[in-house]
């Protein structure tokens, strides 16, 4: 179904679509950037009600800057509906955050 830290919620019921592809770019980015493994997506989905236990880059690599933080983070949001649509539009905005 996919390897925990890296596969998207969808994976573990509803198949694949571009932005599992997404999520997974970015759970890898997240991993080279921080040399963390994600927390799982299942563990994220249930324990939102208190916190996303996912901490943002910037917070475990302060020389990261926050906006591209926020470009990997918006990539990995549950909600595929909350992520870029494509991997193209991932890239660009990674990009552009990197200038």
């Amino acid at each position: 179904y996919g390897t925990p830290g890296y596969a998207a919620p969808e994976q573990y019921g509803q198949g694949t679509n571009l932005q599992t592809d997404v999520y997974g770019l970015a759970a890898t980015f997240y991993t080279l950037v921080t040399g963390v493994i994600p927390a799982d997506a299942l563990t994220r989905s249930i324990e939102t009600h208190n916190s996303d236990p996912l901490l943002p880059i910037h917070k475990i690599c302060p020389d990261i800057p926050f906006v591209v933080s926020r470009v990997i983070e918006r990539a990995m949001k549950l909600r595929r509906e909350d992520r870029y649509a494509t991997v193209e539009e991932f890239w660009k905005a990674l990009s552009i955050a990197c200038m």
